[in-house]
């Protein structure tokens, strides 16, 4: 198999100007883009191998090739330049002076310029074998190994186990063990962005920047090199089949996740920080208000339990299938990183209302009930 996909953001903003360039600015601007493209080619197979158990043995295995690449579109000049406005140095009537400074960039999203341009691409290729057999009748096991190499990060190899055990007809146990690995995306290594909030109870607008964690700026608030995600996982359950056309599961699943990636909390940028970034060689520094990036700051275990249960019936007229599936999920911050800021300062990564949201923000109950019918040609 061959696959190939693209999404492209355009960013386009009215009714505002870019400060610096003064009464001389547009008041409507192309702010850029952001583009994702991925190309997944696939050779999978699989082949029944009859070694004397209750089924053949299954063996399938497979190849793939990914390519991913992130990038970012240029604006309009006029809503990324740092006009004459940006920055003046203002003489009083008594001989003494003062700097003034005006935002650059068009107000409220300043475009992408020259600085935040970004086409990058990386590739990666993977390989997988999967067995699985009826050891009797009633018992079954599989296993997976696959084995993955990025450009940027290495490789990895991870593995999964599972078992079912019918204990008759009706009732059947089963279970799983495995490993994960996430790389960080193109978008978490390159994005950067800029955009006027609003922060706090009594809210004023600031400017915010999300930056890469390559950024001079997201370096100077203890940007350090992103590392892939990791987790293992665990899940057990019963399934019940009491009748044929009546089924309900229930399992139990615990995964555990480190080095996971998200966006930091906010770091406040003080008049001391600016003066830092501006040595840093960081572009306007002044209109900075806050920075937060892309980082490996905390680690998270989640359970909860998955029920479904469904329902297939004949009637007269045509069949009718019901289903009902309920999930319990609850996630617990394990542990959150703490850093050492450039000017000594320590940081908070993840801050109490970060916290909050990673542990609450998701519902913890979720349903969805399904009906279906169908009747001749027609399928409802």
């Amino acid at each position: 198999s061959l696959g190939y996909g693209q999404n492209r953001i355009k960013y386009y903003i009215s009714d505002t100007f870019n400060p610096s360039i003064g009464p001389d600015s547009p008041t409507s601007f192309y702010a850029g883009s952001l583009e994702q493209r991925e190309l997944n080619a696939n050779l999978d197979f699989s082949y029944p191998l009859d070694i004397g158990l209750a089924s053949p043995l299954n063996i399938a295995g497979g190849l793939e090739y990914r390519r991913e690449s992130f990038l970012i579109g240029a604006g309009d000049a006029a809503s990324y330049t740092q006009g004459i406005y940006a920055s003046q140095t203002v003489k009083r009537a008594d001989g003494t002076t003062f700097l003034v400074t005006h935002p650059v960039g068009s107000n409220g999203f300043p475009g992408y310029g020259p600085t935040s341009i970004v086409d990058r691409s990386r590739g990666s290729y993977a390989a997988y074998l999967d067995l699985e057999v009826d050891v009797t009748p009633r018992f079954t096991l599989g296993g997976a190994a696959r084995y993955e190499h990025y450009a940027d990060f290495g490789g990895t190899t991870n593995v999964k186990a599972t078992a079912r055990y019918a204990i008759n007809d009706a009732i059947a146990l089963r279970g799983a063990a495995s490993t994960g690995f996430r790389a960080p995306t193109p978008g978490q290594l390159y994005l950067r962005n800029l955009q006027t909030s609003f922060i706090g109870t009594n809210p004023v607008p600031v400017q915010v920047a999300t930056l890469s964690p390559g950024d001079a700026a997201a370096q100077y608030y203890g940007a350090t090199a992103l590392k892939p995600e990791e987790s293992v996982n665990f899940s057990g359950g019963v399934v019940l089949t009491p009748t044929s056309s009546f089924t309900v599961t229930a399992d139990y699943y615990n995964i555990k996740v480190t080095n996971r990636i998200g966006l930091t909390s906010n770091f406040s940028v003080t008049d001391a920080d600016r003066v830092q970034l501006a040595a840093l060689g960081v572009v306007d520094p002044n209109s900075l208000g806050v920075v937060r990036y892309f980082t490996n700051g905390f680690a998270t275990r989640t359970q909860g339990v998955d029920f479904v249960a469904s329902y297939r019936a004949t009637t007269g007229w045509g069949k009718l299938a019901s289903s009902l599936a309920v999930n319990y999920n609850r996630t617990k911050l394990l542990s959150r990183r703490t850093i050492a800021l450039a000017d000594g300062r320590a940081g908070q990564l993840i801050d109490d209302m970060r916290k909050r949201d990673i542990e609450s923000l998701l519902p913890r109950w979720r349903g969805v009930f399904t009906q279906t019918a169908e009747a001749g040609p027609v399928d409802i």
